[in-house]
């Protein structure tokens, strides 16, 4: 279980994708094959990001090995050794990739000492069929999604991690962390290895099978993005389970008062929308996977609501369009996923009691232009009218504070997400 929840930050991730994704990148080897120095200064820069990733370790050891210490516990435990064994198998994979691309630094730092046949070995390594970075990304892939009867590690590892957290053993925080550092350590790997990959088929003058390996990374990429997302929402929820909503009890701890937020999508418990939520970290994370290049642009929103929402509103698709045109077009998603999580204990009042399932409707705009959006307001749309809830409140499909909300995407910032809580009827127990 070497390196184990040590993963390498959203910075890291970030820098390494863009360098892969971008034109001109995946020269180092080829120039040190000619002769030439000019990869010196990348092989500078690919020092610093190894210098960053060590220190983001360090940063990390703490709360690391409280995480490790409370998986101990269950060490002997069935969740444990089944998360264990796909891991382990893992772990071998990005320890093969890890491999080549220490060497590759290493050339990349020193060229004037590397020969020709140093480098032709480093790319004969790489493409191997048996054991190349080709097959330890696509293994890595796989491990993480899942394949057929057998589990993916990110659901193995959150089936495990969700105990802890309900248990009391650990924050809600501290377990999503972790397991998005866990996400991180294999999603830099498998970035690593198209990296690699991108060297060796240039250094062989072949940019047609570099362009080929970038799509199928991105594909492998786009498989992850559900389990990623779906197994996320299940540690959200653990950190809500030992807390009551309704019927008198006080929240026991800021920690637990911020779970329900970030799982409500702040519906319940503050009059402005701040942006800087699990989900939207989680976004960030896989964006940054994906390698986005500086003509892509990338924005997603997620709906919050529940069984009491009216049938119609699980084919909603919520427009996006531009905050700083006057009469802007409405974007539509390019594609929309759903999802269905179990119920949080409400607890009672005015009759209710019960669970409030949870549906998750993600919405996801590719290739939008650059430019400053926010949601279309959609009230009192048909099927979305406002209702009068207790007292004078009215009930929005969009609240006004989500609909406030901005995002921008550009150059520099080629994604943006946010996430809201529909009430598009008043609810018994409000």
């Amino acid at each position: 279980m070497a390196g184990i929840l040590l993963g390498i930050g959203v910075a890291i991730v970030e820098g390494m994708a863009t360098k892969v994704g971008e034109e001109g990148m995946g020269w180092v080897l080829h120039q040190i094959g000619i002769g030439g120095d000019e990869s010196n200064d990348v092989g500078e820069e690919l020092g610093q990001i190894e210098d960053a990733i060590n220190g983001v370790k360090r940063e990390l050891k703490i709360d690391t090995e409280k995480i490790l210490k409370e998986l101990k516990v269950i060490e002997q435990q069935q969740l444990y050794q089944a998360w264990e064994t796909r891991d382990t198998q893992l772990q071998k994979y990005i320890t093969q990739i890890n491999v080549q691309y220490s060497r590759f630094l290493d050339y990349a730092q020193n060229p004037k000492t590397t020969s020709k046949s140093d480098v032709e070995n480093l790319v004969q390594e790489i493409l191997d069929t048996n054991s190349g970075a080709a097959i330890s990304l696509a293994e890595i892939s796989t491990l993480i999604s899942g394949s057929g009867a057998d589990k993916g590690v990110l659901e193995l590892y959150r089936e495990m991690t969700a105990p802890i957290i309900q248990d009391g053993k650990i924050y809600a925080r501290q377990g999503i962390n972790s397991y998005f550092q866990y996400y991180m350590n294999a999603a830099y790997a498998e970035c690593t290895a198209l990296y690699l990959l991108i060297e060796a088929f240039h250094f062989q003058n072949n940019r047609p099978l570099a362009k080929k390996q970038f799509e199928a990374y991105r594909k492998y990429a786009y498989n992850q993005e559900n389990p990623f997302i779906s197994n996320l929402q299940y540690l959200m929820r653990a950190g809500c389970t030992s807390i009551s909503l309704f019927g008198g009890k006080l929240f026991k701890s800021d920690e637990k008062v911020k779970s329900r937020q970030d799982y409500w999508a702040q519906a319940y418990f503050v009059s402005g929308y701040d942006s800087n939520t699990v989900r939207a970290k989680a976004e960030r994370i896989f964006c940054n996977s994906l390698a986005l290049s500086k003509s892509e642009n990338r924005i997603a929103i997620n709906m919050v609501y529940d069984p009491w929402t009216p049938q119609d509103v699980n084919s909603v698709l919520i427009p996006i369009i531009s905050a700083s045109k006057e009469n802007p077009v409405d974007i539509l998603p390019s594609r929309e996923d759903e999802f269905t999580f179990p119920g949080v204990e409400m607890g009672n009042r005015g009759g209710y009691s019960g669970v409030a399932e949870l549906k998750l409707r993600r919405m996801i705009y590719e290739n939008v232009p650059g430019d400053i959006y926010r949601m279309k307001d959609l009230n009192n749309t048909s099927g979305l009218e406002n209702q009068n809830g207790s007292g004078t409140k009215v009930r929005y499909f969009q609240d006004p504070k989500y609909l406030q909300n901005t995002f921008i995407v550009n150059t520099g910032s080629r994604h943006n997400s946010m996430d809201f809580r529909s009430f598009p009827h008043q609810r018994k127990f409000v």
